[in-house]
C-alpha cells in the first residue's frame, strides 16, 4: 500500500503508459464498454459532420446553379422582348410584302 502513495516522476509515468499498463489495468477491463460506446460516438459525430458538409456544399452548389440559370432565363427574356418590339417587326418586315396597316381594323363609335 505504501507503493500506491508513493508520488511517480513523469517520466516513470509515461513509461508505464507507453508501455501499457493502463491498457491491461482494472480500470479499462471494468470500463470497456463505456470505452467503446464513446469511440462509436465519436466515429459518429465524424461521419455525420461529414455529411453535413457535403450537403452544405451541395446545397450552395445548387444555389449557385439556380442563380446562374435565372440570370440566363432574365437575358434570354429581354432579349426575346426586345425582338418582339413592334419597331424592330417592321424593320425585319421591309423585305417583305406584308405592311403595316395604316387604317385601323375596327372603328370605335361614341353613343
Amino acid at each position: 500500500m505504501a507503493n500506491k502513495n508513493k508520488q511517480k516522476s513523469p517520466v516513470e509515468y509515461w513509461r508505464e503508459v507507453m508501455g501499457g499498463k493502463y491498457l491491461t489495468g482494472d480500470w479499462l477491463q471494468r470500463n470497456l464498454k463505456f470505452v467503446l460506446m464513446l469511440i462509436v460516438m465519436v466515429l459518429i459525430y465524424i461521419s455525420d459532420r461529414y455529411y453535413c458538409q457535403q450537403a452544405m456544399l451541395e446545397g450552395k452548389q445548387l444555389t449557385d446553379t439556380l442563380m446562374d440559370r435565372r440570370y440566363k432565363a432574365l437575358t434570354v427574356r429581354s432579349q426575346l422582348l426586345e425582338q418582339t418590339l413592334r419597331s424592330n417587326v417592321e424593320e425585319n418586315l421591309t423585305d417583305s410584302t406584308i405592311r403595316v396597316a395604316v387604317v385601323p381594323s375596327f372603328v370605335v363609335e361614341d353613343n
